[in-house]
């Protein structure tokens, strides 16, 4: 391969090599404060040590103050040409002018040097591993994106079919949401479970106070409660859980979800700033009545160490009872995964399908995280 040839080559880089042609006595590299020395005192490498490190010299400059320097280090006690002078052709005991050969060789080391420097350099290992981590994020996030996608397409191919079913029949039958042995069928209470089994006048009261024409149950959505608010990165987790539910619950589970301006109007007609905690279902159901909501979400987020715990429940407007949606113990930091189990638990809390032995007096019983490995992608 060719060697590039450069008309010109900075000062900096030509006082570089002249300093690694002069040694010590032992054969040793100098000091660059050695270096500097001696252009100071030689009147015609003075000129040199003050020249800026950008300034630029010809061939013929270069190779005139290399050879000043080395003929110089050859007088001065102390110092001697070093070995890579030696082996570019320089004679440690002439005291003549080197050969324009010499100078030629040393001029082209010096070209090689500056090109060397100014090569550019590849990204760091943090830089590949910063890569590496953003493209499988991206590709994390395209797979939530497709199953996101996927489960609205059933959600809604669902509606469908069970509008469909209602319009055939003739009648409108109540939503009834079963998980495990609890259920939720207008708005009151049945063990720990949310149904409106055998309790038609008090859905009858609520119905003609709030004129509901729907057989969805109108539910407000109360922000989560970040429980640590010192924890840091656990408010920006909140705040995309609190997206996550309001995607989830407003396609099928046979809820209206209202929209999120329906909390501010609620915080505004009761005076109140911010929402209230998860356990203050006195006034929970107060801005669910404030909405003419038949029941409301409510949830926290609580990091203790490295654990987070996550707890979402659905709360009956009129009994205060609840149902468990999401209950989330893990030492995961990885948003994403909480929000796959999120999701998970919730759409399995929600289904309309139940146990075929179940009772109603039994506990709601939450899917495992890691049955989650199904969700389709």
């Amino acid at each position: 391969m060719a060697q590039r040839y450069l008309p010109k080559i900075k000062v900096d880089t030509a006082k570089t090599i002249a300093k690694d042609l002069v040694a010590n006595r032992s054969g040793g590299k100098i000091s660059n404060e050695k270096f500097k020395q001696i252009l100071r005192k030689d009147q015609d490498l003075r000129s040199y040590y003050y020249k800026p490190k950008n300034t630029s010299l010809t061939k013929f400059q270069t190779k005139k103050f290399i050879d000043k320097v080395v003929s110089t280090a050859k007088t001065t006690p102390g110092l001697k040409v070093s070995r890579l002078a030696q082996k570019l052709g320089f004679k440690p005991g002439a005291t003549h002018a080197a050969s324009d050969t010499i100078l030629n060789k040393v001029y082209q080391k010096a070209t090689q040097t500056q090109l060397d420097a100014q090569k550019p350099t590849g990204p760091s290992p943090e830089d590949i591993s910063r890569q590496k981590r953003r493209d499988q994020m991206l590709k994390t996030l395209h797979k939530h994106e497709r199953a996101d996608e996927i489960m609205h397409d059933n959600k809604q191919q669902q509606a469908q079919q069970q509008q469909s079913s209602s319009k055939a029949g003739g009648t409108a039958p109540g939503v009834q949401i079963q998980h495990g042995g609890s259920s939720i069928t207008g708005t009151s209470q049945a063990n720990s479970s949310i149904s409106n089994t055998g309790a038609a006048p008090a859905r009858r009261a609520a119905s003609s106070r709030r004129a509901v024409a729907t057989d969805e149950l109108k539910t407000l959505l109360i922000p989560v409660c970040n429980a640590t608010p010192n924890a840091q990165g656990l408010e920006s987790t909140v705040e995309k859980i609190n997206k996550l539910l309001q995607q989830i619950l407003t396609v099928g589970h046979g809820l209206s979800v209202l929209p999120p301006r329906a909390i501010h109007d609620a915080l505004y007609s009761l005076r109140l700033d911010t929402p209230p905690p998860p356990d203050d279902m006195g006034t929970i159901a107060a801005l669910t009545h404030a909405v003419q909501a038949d029941c409301a979400v409510i949830g926290s987020v609580q990091r203790i160490g490295h654990m987070t715990n996550v707890s979402i429940r659905l709360v009956n407007a009129e009994t205060k009872k609840s149902i468990t949606l999401a209950s989330i113990h893990d030492t995961t930091d990885d948003t994403f995964e909480l929000e796959r189990k999120i999701r998970w638990q919730v759409d399995h809390a929600l289904s309309d399908t139940s146990s075929a032995d179940s009772t109603s007096g039994s506990g709601s019983s939450l899917p495992s995280v890691d049955d989650a490995i199904d969700l389709p992608i």
